[in-house]
């Protein structure tokens, strides 16, 4: 996370129990090198339809944007962008 220019400690991460976030290799780079906090779902996406939805048509309508995204501020740019359309 360093690449985005933002300090993460004590910030938490919110994400479905699923294998890809739960990996030894993953909890240590959110755990222990960015020293974030973890939130998991009880019922993961299922518990959340609405967000699911919201977040599939996004990253369909900008992901190439925001994978290209060099700084957190330039992120946030994207989806303030993004977000105009909806709100």
């Amino acid at each position: 996370m360093a690449s985005l220019d933002e300090k993460l400690g004590g910030k938490i991460i919110h994400h479905d129990p699923g294998s890809v976030y739960t990996s030894y290799r993953w909890l240590r780079a959110i755990l222990l090198d960015d020293e974030m906090r973890i939130s998991y779902s009880e019922s993961g996406a299922k518990g959340n339809p609405w967000i699911e939805s919201l977040w599939g048509r996004t990253k369909g309508e900008v992901g190439s944007r925001i994978t290209e995204a060099s700084s957190l501020p330039a992120l946030r740019t994207v989806f303030d962008e993004r977000f105009i359309c909806y709100n």
